[in-house]
């Protein structure tokens, strides 16, 4: 376990054994008190009572013959032509892609009636005998009669299809004391339905670590837990509710992590794109949930971003090299996102082709996307094969929800999607929405996949109710998380989550959940006091900048209204090329996209336009002053997880590749997953480093001697401008707005050299990082023209002094060519990306270092881009502490430990939100002494047995879930 990081104490496994046996006491406590896992209602046929009607035919005598007659060479459990089985009665009751087979009661609607007298095309049995009179009737009576299994069962129930509108249903009167709120009372009335009697609410120690979970994503201190569970207030819950709510940094900086799963939004990730990279949309997703930005807008500005600011980033997508398939262009991916994310539906099957499992069809997906292309009109690929003749404008896939477009240009498109997805008719919207904040409160969704919203609700009353509420109060997503955390129902007692999703689900309260792989390591940081480093992020642009990048953003726009020419782009000089836009497969490294425009920022736009002004400028050929030296690489900040690069730990406990939208992580670890967790690298170190910030004595962290941040992208010469530049090719009547074309770039000044003093130096660390490269595979970091000086004067090139350890060395016999040179040269050392050298200096006079840390002249194809960060240290660093951060940390730092008794409490109360039992707190204390005395640190808590017992007690399934 943490034998591997703490090499320096014996490793005493009977401790950790211990502790957890201890740990067992509590948690058996707990399940035995702990609600069972919501069962299913075991499902008996319903007979018929004795007044009621009997069915006057057979199904099994005379429906399935006439099935079996007819239409089971197509629409067997097998071929399914058509989503739709007619092999069992369970599967005519199922129905197929095109919704229900029948209409319990009414034959005249059942859409197998009507295709067998060919009142829907194509009419049934295709290429087959048609039904005669007599079967066609017995048919029909028997759905008349209610469809039954049996001519003594109860009538059919009709397939649930789940309506488009949003109607506020009527709120039930009160069933249990107490349970007054709407939420509450459509849950007591169902609870009441399945014969469940009133529940008990969790203890208030409980309630405060499930609410400020789910709030602010942190654990409550334990001061804060004892006096809550102390307080006598009868409205202490719903008070901390307003409190945790009504701070605006800790809730956002909890939920932008489910955000960001859904908006596929990411940090500390870079990807290639020939074409238009991947942005980040965190400036603006942080502001919007900082404000409680209402949902209905923040669609809105997510489908059609035009002023500066907005998050152009989410239609951009991800673009990947090379040739992409047809159904991952830009905007077909922005067509499966906004109807996965914010209509509950799944397009990604329709992109490729019709739809096995529903009723989407190719059309509908490319549809969609023409919302979101520079083309008018897509042409079809049907698996990656052009469908001649087959093209799709923009449409919903709801008709009655279209609009007219006043014009076609891109910019109305996008305007009208908008529009639509937000129309208030489109109860999809809201519905889809609370699903998934219900599933993320309480483990499950009223609809069991919150990504296909045509799945029947186990409760349809109580989810409508919510979404008209929050439709009726702007959208506020605040108010509807606060409604749900404050209800009696939130409140009940967890009950385990069931393998797989039952048959015939019965809510029973919420579910137990595991705890995010964010939530899990702010909890480790905010026990230790112990948090990683992010780096520093740009400051927000001043009034005067936002107003002017407002500006820019709408003349780009206008410009973009006007290139009004199918198959052509404005690009950022003006020009206009040819590009490839509709659903063909699109070999990137040869077509322009439309994002090459829109991803113009008004930043961008207002350096060109100053480095061109400064160009013209009278002093033009005057000798330009020298630049400063580059500046040190600036302090990070200590951080929340969320700010931080996915690691090998926050992928075991489920964080996501959000290459894809993600709308819920996997409730359980996988054996990779949970070998990562129980002995990795990462997590032992972690609490080795936070056991000894505990006790007050982790070392300082050493301040680099030289730090600085060193592109690699090779300097690009512009291009002449094509031939037919101007506006060659514009349709007739319509013009393209002049764009102030940039100035040419200028090559990069020479690089600077460094040099620091090294005279009381033993060793020398040269350490070289990667600063979110494009193309880390490219770089080839050098330390240039690097040497040692003596106190004579003397000068010892680096190249002639070995490291401890060759590992980063890079071995590569070609000619050194340095970036933007033409010449080779010998004075320099390859190293790899990333290294780390080691060298011993001590006794050799050394009393300074210089050189120039770069990178060697290699090829890269548009949208790879190099960096590099370059440290030289004369003590050992920690690798994600480079830079000194800043001292502010999320959460203020607790005391310092002086006992193992205190050690015990802490860690019990904090992770676990109680204190230890006895036997729990005795074998703590017992290990941490043991640890001490063999350590020789007999009377002092021991960093060694303080790790194993967080460690410990972060295995138990008390810790790892929200109870």
């Amino acid at each position: 376990m943490l034998s591997s990081t703490l090499r320096h104490h014996r490793w005493r496994p009977i401790s950790v054994a211990a502790i957890l046996a201890a740990s067992q006491l509590s948690l058996l406590s707990y399940s035995q008190d702990a609600p069972k896992p919501a069962s299913s209602p075991r499902h008996t046929p319903v007979t018929a009572t004795s007044g009621s009607k009997r069915g006057k035919i057979d199904y099994q005598l005379d429906i399935h013959a006439i099935f079996a007659a007819h239409c089971l060479a197509c629409h067997n459990a097998e071929k399914r032509s058509g989503g739709l089985s007619l092999g069992t009665y369970a599967d005519i009751i199922a129905g197929g892609r095109s919704g229900a087979a029948i209409k319990p009661s009414r034959s005249g609607e059942s859409l197998v009636v009507r295709r067998i007298l060919g009142e829907v095309l194509p009419a049934m049995p295709l290429g087959g005998d048609p039904l005669t009179e007599t079967e066609i009737a017995t048919l029909r009576t028997w759905i008349d009669d209610g469809a039954r299994a049996t001519p003594l069962a109860a009538a059919a129930k009709d397939r649930w299809e789940p309506p488009l509108g949003l109607t506020e249903p009527a709120i039930p009167p009160v069933t249990w004391a107490g349970w007054t709120e709407p939420l509450d009372r459509f849950s007591a009335a169902y609870l009441t339905k399945q014969g469940v009697a009133r529940p008990v609410p969790v203890d208030s120690a409980v309630f405060a670590r499930r609410a400020y979970l789910d709030l602010w994503g942190l654990l409550p201190e334990p001061d804060e837990i004892r006096a809550f569970a102390a307080s006598a207030d009868p409205n202490k819950r719903a008070k901390l509710v307003a409190r945790l709510s009504n701070d605006p940094s800790r809730y956002a900086e909890n939920w932008i992590t489910w955000w960001n799963d859904l908006l596929r939004n990411d940090e500390g990730v870079a990807y290639i794109s020939e074409v238009a990279g991947r942005k980040s949309i965190t400036p603006w997703l942080l502001d919007a949930l900082e404000k409680n930005k209402p949902y209905n807008q923040m669609v809105r500005e997510l489908l059609n971003p035009t002023a500066a600011g907005d998050p152009d980033g989410f239609l951009i997508g991800v673009n990947w090299r090379g040739v992409v398939s047809a159904s991952q262009t830009p905007s077909l991916q922005a067509a499966q996102n906004a109807a996965q994310v914010f209509a509950g539906i799944n397009f990604k099957c329709n992109s490729c082709h019709d739809s096995f499992i529903s009723k989407w069809k190719l059309k509908d997906a490319y549809a969609l996307a023409a919302y979101f292309s520079a083309e008018e009109r897509l042409q079809l690929y049907r698996c990656d094969v052009a469908q001649p003749g087959q093209f799709a404008t923009a449409a919903y896939m709801y008709p009655e929800l279209n609009r007219p477009l006043s014009s076609t240009s891109i910019q109305n498109r996008r305007a009208a999607i908008a529009a639509i997805f937000t129309d208030p008719r489109n109860g999809r919207l809201p519905r889809t929405f609370v699903n998934r904040i219900w599933e993320k409160l309480m483990g499950r969704g009223f609809v069991a996949d919150a990504d296909d919203m045509d799945g029947e609700p186990w409760s349809p009353e109580l989810l409508d109710y919510l979404a008209a509420d929050f439709v009726k109060n702007g959208y506020d997503i605040k108010r509807l998380i606060a409604t749900i955390v404050m209800s009696k129902t939130y409140q009940m007692r967890a009950v385990a989550r069931s393998d797989g999703p039952p048959a015939h689900y019965s809510f029973r309260g919420p579910e137990l959940r595991r705890l995010t792989a964010e939530q899990f390591a702010d909890a480790i940081a905010s026990v230790t006091g112990d948090w990683h480093v992010a780096r520093p992020r740009p400051a927000p642009p001043t009034p005067a900048a936002a107003t002017a990048a407002a500006t820019e953003a709408t003349n780009t726009a206008n410009a973009l209204a006007n290139a009004k020419v199918a198959g052509v782009v404005l690009t950022s000089n003006g020009t206009r090329l040819p590009g490839v836009f509709s659903g063909a497969p699109v070999d990137t490294e040869q077509n322009l996209t439309i994002n090459q425009v829109l991803t113009r920022t008004a930043a961008e736009t207002a350096a060109s336009r100053a480095a061109a002004a400064a160009a013209a400028a009278p002093n033009r050929g005057a000798t330009p002053a020298p630049l400063p030296p580059p500046p040190s690489v600036a302090p990070g900040n200590y951080a929340r997880e969320w700010r931080i690069a996915a690691s090998n730990l926050t992928r075991a406990l489920g964080r996501p590749i959000r290459d894809q939208v993600y709308t819920s992580r996997d409730a359980q670890a996988n054996s990779m997953q949970a070998v990562e967790l129980v002995n990795g690298e990462t997590l032992n170190h972690w609490l080795w480093r936070g056991a000894q910030k505990m006790l007050g004595v982790l070392p300082a962290e050493p301040v680099s001697l030289f730090s600085r941040q060193v592109s690699g992208d090779p300097f690009r010469p512009p291009a002449p401008p094509p031939a037919n530049s101007n506006t060659a090719g514009t349709a007739a009547g319509s013009q393209i707005l002049p764009v102030v074309p940039a100035a040419p770039p200028q090559p990069p000044p020479a690089p600077a050299p460094f040099r620091v003093d090294i005279s009381h130096s033993q060793k020398l660390y040269l350490i070289v990082e990667d600063n979110l490269s494009t193309a880390p595979d490219k770089a080839a970091p050098i330390w240039l023209h690097t040497f040692f000086t003596a106190a004579d004067g003397s000068r010892t090139p680096l190249t002639a002094l070995r490291p401890l350890a060759a590992g980063g060395l890079r071995e590569d016999s070609s000619p050194i060519v340095p970036l933007n040179t033409q010449e080779s040269i010998t004075d320099a050392l390859r190293v790899k990306f990333p290294s780390e050298l080691v060298y011993d200096i001590s006794g050799r006079g050394f009393t300074a270092f210089e050189g120039i840390p770069f990178f060697e002249s290699k090829p890269l194809i548009q949208g790879e881009g190099v960096s590099g960060r370059f440290f030289v240290f004369d003590q050992k660093p920690s690798i994600d502490r480079l830079a000194p951060p800043t001292p502010e940390t999320p959460v203020p730092a607790l005391p310092v430990l002086k006992t193992s008794a205190e050690a015990v409490d802490r860690v019990y109360r904090y992770l676990l939100g109680r204190a230890p039992l006895p036997a729990e707190r005795a074998v703590g204390i017992a290990a941490m002494n043991d640890h001490a005395r063999h350590a020789g640190q007999a009377g002092r808590p021991s960093a060694a047995g303080l790790a194993d017992l967080l460690w410990s007690v972060m295995m138990s399934p008390e810790f790892q879930f929200i109870r």
